[in-house]
């Protein structure tokens, strides 16, 4: 890319840019993938990959704030959002027992937030805002590729005779899979010539998915493809009615065939379900019991953890405080992003986050205002990947701990919106 074109894309300097994009990526992966092995049921503490996040972060903040004062862009809703959900998460520091490892997750989250608002802000043009989002999808792809390698090669991949998940004993298998799906959904873009290497990808992607066996990303995935056919369907008349029906049917035939008990269906089932009994998935594996301990948590804070939190970044720390022989397993999260944030941020981190989150349905109410000024091709990927996280925030917790990959591709769409409220009024050069 050559000095002018990326000078078109962007204000600003290339250098500063550069630098800007660098920080960022090299954030996402510090955070995102396997780099060192350390017992998750343990306090958190300083070793040398913590010490890089936090230099790599502090060094995204002075980038960040350099270029928001040289912006001659003011900064829009969801910036000033989530700039109030990171206040909110410093906050849950004050009056948390573990106020300094609450620091630590808030520098990152900081870092990275600000970065997205930054290089967002002085976007020019869409094919910047695409160059961003490929930039996300080319280093994810890449950091899967390497856990999975990694697993293959020092992970547990059979445990007792059985194979496990993809990830097990190397990085958590619903995050590999979630960050598989949300890739998934990077690599479709709606373009009737697709070169073949598309292909492979997400075959790599899907392998990914079912290899973790994670029913909530198997979800995600399935309604992820639906809503984009269905959005998409505006050009191609009933197509989605037609696909929402005959995944409809295609559930039916599989319960049915599961009720009358044929073995490849009922082997299949058992595979996925990871051979756990009635009580268990009913339980959403257990996740009510983590619910209930997580509201008993809640109910038996003192005030000022009601309105400020326990700590960002903390929660299986505060769940599991006396709590192993309620439980019996370790909880690493809340499993609800309510509950999360109450827990984690009280008060105070639950206002912005409601904030951030009717923001982002700006998506889906301005999809037909908005050709203008962004593809359809990024609109359905915001669109899409914002459902996919209303989905899982039953019973995951994609925002509100602390941060990774995903997290941060949901804030750069959200932030995304800020550029339309800009480029529609007062910026005629911003391409479509």
């Amino acid at each position: 890319m050559n000095h002018d074109r990326f000078e078109n894309m962007f204000e600003g300097t290339k250098g500063i840019i550069v630098f800007s994009l660098f920080f960022w990526l090299s954030i996402i992966f510090l955070v995102g993938t396997h780099l060192r092995s350390r017992e998750g049921d343990l306090e958190p503490g300083i070793d040398w990959l913590v010490m890089v996040q936090i230099v790599f972060s502090i060094a995204a903040v002075c980038l960040a704030v350099l270029l928001i004062i040289l912006s001659k862009n003011p900064l829009g809703y969801g910036s000033k959002i989530l700039i109030f959900y990171v206040i909110a998460a410093g906050l849950s520091a004050l009056f948390s027992n573990y106020t300094f490892t609450v620091i630590g997750y808030w520098m990152l989250l900081l870092g990275i937030s600000l970065l997205t608002i930054a290089l967002v802000q002085r976007v020019k043009s869409e094919k910047a805002l695409d160059m961003i989002e490929n930039t996300w999808l080319i280093l994810v792809t890449i950091m899967l590729l390497k856990d999975l390698i990694t697993f293959y090669l020092i992970g547990n991949t059979s445990i007792n005779g059985e194979t496990t998940r993809l990830g097990t004993g190397v990085t958590h298998s619903n995050a590999m899979s979630l960050q598989a799906v949300l890739a998934y959904i990077l690599s479709l873009d709606g373009e009737k010539k697709r070169p073949k290497y598309i292909w492979l990808l997400r075959f790599f992607f899907i392998f990914i998915i079912i290899g973790s066996r994670t029913r909530i990303a198997m979800l995600a995935f399935i309604f992820g493809n639906i809503i984009y056919a269905f959005f998409k369907a505006r050009k191609y008349q009933y197509l989605g009615i037609i696909i929402l029906s005959s995944f409809f049917v295609i559930v039916l035939l599989y319960f049915l065939g599961l009720s009358i008990d044929i073995s490849f269906i009922k082997n299949t089932f058992n595979s996925f379900n990871r051979n756990q009994d009635l009580e268990t998935l009913m339980s959403l594996s257990r996740r009510t019991d983590i619910w209930d301990l997580a509201i008993y948590k809640i109910k038996h804070r003192p005030l000022e953890n009601h309105l400020f939190g326990s700590g960002y970044g903390v929660t299986r720390l505060v769940l599991n405080e006396n709590s192993r022989t309620a439980l019996f397993f370790y909880a690493y999260h809340c499993h609800n992003v309510v509950l999360q944030h109450i827990l984690a941020m009280g008060i105070f981190g639950v206002i912005p986050y409601i904030a951030l989150v009717i923001y982002s349905l700006k998506w889906f109410i301005t999809i037909n205002n908005s050709r203008e000024y962004f593809s359809e091709r990024f609109q359905l990927h915001a669109i899409v990947i914002i459902t996919i996280f209303f989905l899982i925030s039953i019973t995951e917790v994609p925002i509100g701990g602390k941060i990774n990959p995903n997290v941060v591709l949901y804030l750069f769409y959200i932030i995304s919106l800020d550029r339309l409220n800009q480029l529609r009024g007062d910026n005629p050069s911003f391409e479509s």
